[in-house]
């Protein structure tokens, strides 16, 4: 539950979270996290800290851990970010905010589907995809807002329909009624443009793996260092990226 609450703070992008899950063991996907967070231009360590103990109360290793960074200082700072303004659509902005109350709150693979399907929204094999019997509700849940984040500026509207139609009138209620700050729609163009960069990253390093090894290409690539990267290390030592605990 860590991630469906960072991604409902408008922290991580929906698209972030499939980057983070996709390393086959717990310690890359941790550090892929971590990578992510300590990128952002505003202080992230005390929100990650929140997010864990509200997400993970009872398990003991996540709970040892917030006690560790909680002994740890670190510098309040405002958002301070500057460069090309991100265009956004609110409906994204708005997913992004129902995210949890959605995947732990409904059950996509009944009439949700069913009517997202309907009004051409998914395609068959879309609809396939999220009904597979071996998937749990979230995993199907979070499948289907995968697709939707990719879909138009009706993609939310419909949602709220096929939510309606599913007979869940309190997060149908509850999404209808999502209002947005503008700190987290810069928050929003913040997380957007930070994934464009390591796409780009990425895309530079595939162009020339074939010329110059990964290794020495990396060294040109410049990384951006935050001053609370420290607090995150001194505060997890070697358990935060370790394999003993679970942040998906």
């Amino acid at each position: 539950m860590v991630l469906d609450n960072l991604i409902s703070r408008c922290i991580l992008m929906i698209e972030d979270r499939e980057e983070i899950v996709k390393p086959t063991t717990q310690r890359e996907r941790n550090k892929v996290l971590l990578d992510i967070l300590t990128e952002r231009p505003y202080p992230t360590f005390h929100l990650f800290k929140d997010v864990l103990q509200e997400s993970e109360p009872s398990n003991s290793c996540v709970q040892e851990l917030v006690k560790r960074m909680m002994s740890t200082e670190s510098r309040d700072e405002h958002i301070s970010w500057q460069g090309h303004e991100i265009v956004l659509n609110k409906h994204k902005v708005k997913l992004q905010k129902n995210y949890m109350m959605f995947v732990h709150g409904v059950d996509s693979k009944t009439d949700i589907a069913d009517h997202l399907y309907q009004s051409d929204v998914l395609s068959t094999e879309e609809k396939e995809e999220i009904c597979n019997s071996s998937l749990t509700q979230q995993e199907s849940n979070r499948l289907l807002y995968n697709k939707l984040i990719r879909k138009g500026g009706d993609a939310y509207t419909h949602l709220l329909e096929a939510v309606r139609h599913g007979e869940y009138p309190d997060v149908a209620s509850e999404m209808e009624k999502t209002e947005l700050s503008d700190q987290e729609i810069q928050l929003c163009q913040i997380g957007m443009k930070k994934l464009k960069d390591r796409q780009e990253k990425k895309d530079i390093l595939m162009d020339h793996d074939e010329v110059i090894p990964k290794h020495i290409l990396g060294k040109f690539i410049d990384v951006e260092h935050w001053n609370f990267t420290y607090s995150y290390n001194k505060a997890s030592s070697v358990h935060i990226t370790g394999k003993y605990i679970c942040f998906d």
